[in-house]
C-alpha cells in the first residue's frame, strides 16, 4: 500500500537463472538442457583426439610393417651356419634336408615349429628344437633314439628303442650286433600295442640285468625268446646256450643260471640251463652238449 492509498500492482518477473534455464525447462548439472547440442569447441576437441589416435596407430602399423619387411628381405639375416647338436646317426646335411633348411635363406622366413615337426618324423629323432642366433646361425638340438634290440614285426626286422618301441625297419648301415627279441606275434601290435610294448620292455629289462653280471663279458646275450605264457629263454654265447628262466620276475633265475655258467670249464659248455622249476626253484638242471 502506497502513501497515496492506491494499490499498485507490480508484475513479478523471475529473472533467468544464471545456469541458463529457459521457459522453465530443467537444467542438467552440466549447465546444458537435456536437448542441448554440445558446443562446437567440445566436438572439435573430440574429433582432433580421434584423428590423432588414428594417426598414431597408423604410424605404428606402418613402422611394424617396415621393420618386418626389412628383416625378411635384408641379406644380413641370411642363414650362414647350421649348428647341429646331439646327432650321432644323422649328419648336418641330412638334418638340413629333413628340416627344410637352406643356407642363404632368410632366417626369419623359416618356420621353426614346422621344421621341428619334420625332424621328429625321422625315425632316429626322438626330440628336436631349433633356435635362431642372429644374425645368421641356426642351432638344431636333437635327441636321437638308441637301438637296444631287434624284433620282428609283420615279417620284417625292426630296431627297438629302449622305451620298447619298434621305431625303424632294419636297413643296411644300421646296427646289426644287437640281441634279437623273438616270440611276439606281429598281430599283437595291431590288437594291443601297449601290451606288446610292455612285453618288449620286459625283454629289454632282462637283457639289461644280464649285462650287469660279470658272466655276460664271457657270454654275450644273443636272443630273448618270449613264449605266449610269458616265459623267457635267454640265448647267450657264440654257441647259443639256452637259459630257461620261466615267468617273470627273472632276477633269481638269472642269478642261478649265471652261477652255472661261471663254473663251466672251457670245452665243456652246456647246451641248456633250466632254472625255471617253480616247484623247486633251488634246483637247476644242466644239459651238456
Amino acid at each position: 500500500m502506497t502513501a497515496s492509498g492506491h494499490e499498485a500492482f507490480y508484475d513479478v518477473i523471475d529473472a533467468p537463472s544464471e545456469r541458463g534455464a529457459v521457459d522453465g525447462e530443467p537444467v542438467s548439472e552440466s549447465g546444458n538442457s537435456p536437448g542441448a547440442v554440445r558446443s562446437p569447441s567440445t566436438a572439435g576437441r573430440a574429433g582432433r583426439f580421434v584423428l590423432g589416435l588414428v594417426m598414431v596407430v597408423g604410424s605404428a602399423l606402418g613402422l611394424g610393417w617396415a621393420v618386418r619387411h626389412y628383416a625378411l628381405s635384408t641379406p644380413r639375416f641370411a642363414i650362414e651356419e647350421v649348428d647341429v647338436r646331439g646327432a650321432r646317426r644323422l649328419g648336418t646335411r641330412a638334418v638340413m634336408e629333413a628340416a627344410g633348411i637352406e643356407k642363404g635363406r632368410n632366417i626369419f622366413a623359416l618356420d621353426a615349429l614346422t621344421a621341428e615337426r619334420r625332424l621328429v618324423e625321422v625315425p632316429w629323432v626322438e626330440k628336436a628344437h631349433i633356435e635362431r642366433k642372429l644374425p645368421g646361425t641356426l642351432v638344431v638340438d636333437l635327441v636321437e633314439r638308441e637301438a637296444a634290440a631287434v624284433t620282428s614285426v609283420d615279417g620284417a626286422l625292426y630296431l627297438v628303442a629302449r622305451s620298447g618301441d619298434p621305431f625303424k625297419r632294419l636297413e643296411p648301415g644300421d646296427p646289426f650286433d644287437l640281441p634279437v627279441i623273438t616270440g611276439l606275434d606281429p598281430r599283437d601290435f595291431g590288437r594291443d600295442r601297449d601290451h606288446a610294448r610292455e612285453r618288449l620292455g620286459g625283454a629289454l629289462e632282462l637283457l639289461r640285468r644280464y649285462r650287469a653280471l660279470p658272466v655276460s663279458k664271457r657270454y654275450d646275450a644273443e636272443e630273448v625268446h618270449l613264449a605266449p605264457g610269458g616265459e623267457a629263454v635267454l640265448m647267450v654265447g657264440e654257441k647259443a646256450i639256452a637259459l630257461y628262466l620261466g615267468e617273470p620276475p627273472w632276477q633269481k633265475q638269472l642269478l642261478r643260471a649265471a652261477r652255472v655258467l661261471e663254473r663251466v670249464r672251457a670245452g665243456r659248455e652246456p647246451s641248456a640251463v633250466f632254472a625255471d622249476n617253480r616247484a623247486h626253484p633251488e634246483r637247476v638242471v644242466v644239459r651238456m652238449r
